[in-house]
């Protein structure tokens, strides 16, 4: 939920999201800098996907972590511990709970 604080003893909510694919909590979340197409804000949780917003709906973007090329350890599990955009806005940088940092690079 995202708050509308002009007034500070009348708080009114201005945005609600109830994503789907949380699991468990949700483990960072990082504001768009200078919003580029209405990129708004992404954040994840714990499983293998960071959701981005974009004018206020989301939109899961999928990361590609543990296709082959990233294994975790037997038993293990793979998440998203943190996420972080470019000032840009231009990528986005993912470290999981295996130790491995991903970038990607975001579509114009």
């Amino acid at each position: 939920m995202l708050y509308d604080t002009t007034d500070p003893f009348d708080w009114h909510t201005e945005f609600a999201l109830a994503p789907g694919g949380v699991h468990g909590t949700i483990t960072d979340i990082d504001f768009a800098q200078a919003p580029r197409e209405g990129l708004d804000f992404v954040f994840s949780s714990l499983n293998l996907t960071v959701h981005a917003v974009r004018d206020r709906v989301d939109s899961e973007l999928v990361l590609p972590i543990g296709d082959g090329l990233l294994q975790p350890r037997p038993g293990a599990g793979l998440g998203v511990l943190s996420v972080k955009l470019s000032a840009g806005g231009n990528e986005l940088v993912a470290g999981t709970t295996e130790g491995f940092l991903c970038l990607y690079r975001l579509r114009p």
